[in-house]
């Protein structure tokens, strides 16, 4: 199929005919933590606002000692 395999997979080699490899996934982000930072805020750089902070900033919050919303990275 003309697709190169390392050396250090002879197995994997025999059978690369069989396999199915996906090319389209890109990424603009090299790093694993600005891909966060773009899920979350829709920038790749630190200290942009989330969708959480925005509606917290236009809906307000209903408890005053506790943060209207919370991001689990």
């Amino acid at each position: 199929a003309g697709i190169p395999v390392s050396s250090l997979f002879p197995n994997v080699a025999k059978h690369v005919d069989q396999l199915a490899f996906v090319r389209s996934m890109t990424s603009n982000f090299s790093e694993h933590t600005s891909a966060n930072y773009f899920l979350h805020t829709g920038s790749g750089l630190q200290g942009r606002p989330s969708m959480g902070a925005w509606t917290t900033y236009g809906l307000g919050s209903e408890c005053q000692n506790l943060p209207g919303y919370v991001v689990l990275d």
